[in-house]
Parts: C-alpha cells; sequence; structure tokens
C-alpha cells in the first residue's frame, strides 16, 4: 500500500470529522480558522484526498471534546483472533490441570458445600 494513498480508514476518519463539524454547527471555513490551516485542507481531508495526521486528528478531538476513537470504525476481531484465543485459554487450563490447580479449586468448593459441624447440630 502506497503510504501517501488514503486509505477507507483515511475516507472514514475524513467523513466523521465532516459529520461531527456539521453537527457542530461549524462551517469548514470555521473549523479551518480554529485549527489554523485554510479551509481547502478540511475539504481534502473530509473529501478523504488527504490523510488526517494523529496530531491533527489529535486537535480536532479536543476541539469537540471527544474521544480520538470516537473517529474511528468498531475493530473488527477476526476468527483467526478468537481461534487464537480459545487455544490460549485451553492451554492455560491444561497448565492449570497439570498442576493440580483445578482439582485444588473444585476440593475448595466442594468445602464450601458441605454443611458445617455446628449447621448440623442446628438442625
Amino acid at each position: 500500500m502506497n503510504t501517501r494513498t488514503p486509505s477507507a480508514i483515511d475516507e472514514y476518519v475524513g467523513k466523521e470529522i465532516r459529520r461531527i463539524r456539521k453537527a457542530a454547527g461549524l462551517s469548514m471555513m470555521e473549523l479551518a480558522d480554529k485549527l489554523g490551516m485554510s479551509y481547502q485542507q478540511i475539504q481534502k481531508y473530509e473529501i478523504g484526498a488527504n490523510r488526517v495526521s494523529a496530531g491533527v486528528l489529535y486537535e480536532v478531538a479536543c476541539l469537540f471534546h471527544m474521544d480520538i476513537r470516537d473517529f474511528f470504525p468498531p475493530l473488527k476481531h477476526s476468527e483467526v483472533q478468537t481461534e487464537q484465543n480459545e487455544e490460549i485459554m485451553r492451554d492455560l487450563l491444561q497448565k492449570l490441570d497439570q498442576a493440580g490447580v483445578l482439582e485444588a479449586f473444585k476440593r475448595s468448593l466442594d468445602l464450601m458445600e458441605r454443611p458445617s459441624k455446628t449447621d448440623i447440630k442446628a438442625a
């Protein structure tokens, strides 16, 4: 991927800046003035022609009192990641079982469920 060509994520960020700017009732010129840049630069960000730098995105987020994550699409968790997580959990449980931790935990649960001698005498 060419680092100078905006990606789909760059375009998404630009559209979010536009959506948030409009919701705040600001024109491109007003936003540009607040950020110290030209309205043409804002226009290029919003249509996805130029990539938004981390610094500019931070300034925009601060200006609108937003979390920077709000400018990005939700993360997608792939099936591969899910399978890797399941494998990690299986390995962990196997190691705990080999160390006897699971059996000790089961015994402690059994002891907690048994009535105490005072409970038996009271009944």
